[in-house]
């Protein structure tokens, strides 16, 4: 059960969560009943609430009134990761202007730290999560809110996409090298040097989650 307040914001967030967590997978139906039943709601805030999912992409829809957890195709995946490469490689280019970049630095420093102990311990849901607040806050400390409003519309399909392909502990491990070098060249504002690590960061993860499928796809890689 939910409150009465604000209903198909509060059933938006609930299935929001899901699907991008992965209770809820990709080709799953989101039957109106059950929902309706599970959270105590009507239809009305229901369908709102499937309304903007499907804005944000994350759900599809069919016939009627059924809608179901989008399902993106490769293509469509790297298509979306190579603009997180653009936007993000800018993102850490202006980070290393920023005056708030040694502020911004000592907590880049801590959440690395985070992620490096929990790789050991194989905790991969943290490890991500922590993934997640380090790229966030270098989009926040560019100052430049039209890269972030960029990125926030492609936030939701990047995390149905991380639910979709799971990283490999490999990959994991991968990932906490190429942020040390990251933090590394924001630690020296060399904007170059962090726009090209950030760039390959994300270029590498596309490789690493698709690997021998991106030879069939008709896409250009950015790398």
């Amino acid at each position: 059960m939910i409150n009465r307040e604000s209903l198909a914001e509060q059933v938006y967030m609930v299935l929001r969560d899901k699907i991008t967590r992965g209770e809820i997978v990709s080709g799953q139906k989101l039957l109106e009943d059950d929902i309706c039943g599970e959270l105590g709601v009507s239809k009305t805030p229901v369908r709102q609430a499937l309304s903007w999912l499907e804005k944000d992409g994350l759900v599809n829809g069919a016939k009627g009134y059924t809608k179901e957890v989008a399902t993106l195709t490769v293509k469509e995946a790297i298509e979306i990761y190579t603009v997180r490469s653009v936007l993000e490689g800018l993102a850490a280019r202006l980070m290393t202007q920023s005056p708030k970049r040694e502020e911004v630095l000592v907590s880049l420093e801590r959440i690395y730290i985070e992620a490096s102990e929990a790789i050991e311990k194989k905790d991969i849901k943290f490890v991500l999560q922590k993934d997640r607040e380090l790229h966030d806050l270098i989009l926040h400390a560019s100052g430049n809110k039209l890269v972030q409003e960029l990125m926030q519309n492609l936030r939701y399909k990047v995390m149905l996409i991380q639910v979709d392909n799971l990283y490999p502990g490999d990959s994991l491990r991968s990932s906490i090298k190429e942020h040390r070098e990251l933090l590394d060249a924001l630690n020296k504002a060399d904007g170059d040097a962090a726009e090209l690590a950030m760039k390959k960061h994300i270029c590498r993860i596309i490789k690493d989650k698709f690997g021998s499928q991106i030879s069939g796809v008709d896409v250009l890689l950015p790398c």
